[in-house]
């Protein structure tokens, strides 16, 4: 279910505006991390790898990509804008519920294409494509 007609429906009017005020109280480099996660479909595990990725994580001295993103993802959950399983353990995932999914797509309207060519151009970055005639 996605947000396409507001009119009566005043209920998910407010859960828009929580969502909103929640983001607001984010400090604006979080809040271009969250709006990144308008690539994902609702419900779907992003693992930290695809997350640092995602966000163009920095490399800092004794802390890797994916506990970087892990913090990060954290801090959403802690926002009430994402749920992260697993992180006690050694593979953790951050999901999206339904609602947060639709939030961000309409957020992100008109730039969704945008953010999965970039994402694409990360990955080529960090894999550059291997001519078959060649050793992997």
């Amino acid at each position: 279910m996605c947000f396409t007609d507001f009119n009566g429906n005043a209920h998910l009017v407010a859960a828009l505006r929580t969502l909103a005020v929640s983001v607001d109280l984010m400090p604006i480099s979080k809040q271009s991390m969250y709006r990144a996660l308008a690539i994902l479909p609702a419900g779907v595990a992003a693992p930290m790898s695809f997350l640092s990725k995602l966000w163009a994580v920095e490399v800092k001295e004794g802390v890797t990509p994916e506990q970087s993103s892990l913090e990060t993802a954290l801090s959403l959950q802690q926002h009430g804008l994402a749920d992260v399983e697993g992180a006690e353990t050694d593979r953790p995932v951050l999901k999206l519920h339904d609602l947060h999914a639709c939030f961000l797509s309409k957020w992100n309207a008109g730039q969704l294409e945008r953010m999965h060519e970039k994402l694409l151009v990360k990955y080529r970055q960090a894999a550059p494509f291997t001519p078959p005639d060649q050793a992997y």
